[in-house]
């Protein structure tokens, strides 16, 4: 019965550490589950950080309801669905962006509107699991595709 019982843990423990181990193959490594990409902005061929020349107490972003601009608030830490921040390994400022996702549409657009005479778009495609886990993947900022090129997990977008 000894035998039964190491045996019966020995099974179930490599059942339980090969089922955690293993990712989900129908994710693609590229999602990015978190819904709010981090971006660091630059003007003038990448010299200078935007963040720096606008005051972000008065950005606000904005999503699309029935053809209109709706303001985008949440709860939480971030109550208007952004935040800047500036901490290692850049030492810059970067703003993290809370993504519009709240309809069942497969693509949606944030509104940045930096000021009042400056708003750009950041779109990205949804992909919501069985799971309830929600991604974004394929984003674009002003129409043009954006990609992470850093080992920090940070967009790096040009500003015109």
């Amino acid at each position: 019965m000894e035998f039964a019982n190491k045996f019966l843990v020995i099974v179930l423990g490599s059942v339980l550490i090969t089922g955690c181990s293993k990712s989900n193959p129908d994710v693609p490594s590229s999602m990015f589950f978190e819904t709010s990409p981090i971006l660091k902005i630059s003007t003038n061929g990448e010299e200078e950080n935007f963040l720096n020349t606008i005051n972000t107490n008065n950005i606000q972003l904005f999503y699309k309801k029935d053809g209109v601009l709706t303001l985008l608030t949440y709860g939480g830490d971030y109550p208007q669905g952004f935040g800047v921040f500036q901490e290692p390994p850049l030492n810059e400022k970067l703003i993290k962006i809370g993504c519009y996702i709240g309809t069942n549409q497969n693509h949606e657009e944030t509104y940045i509107k930096w000021n009042e005479t400056d708003m750009d778009t950041l779109s990205y495609d949804i992909i919501r699991y069985s799971t309830g886990s929600i991604g974004i993947n394929s984003l674009k900022f002003n129409s043009v595709p954006i990609s992470i090129n850093n080992e920090y997990g940070i967009y790096n977008i040009t500003k015109n």
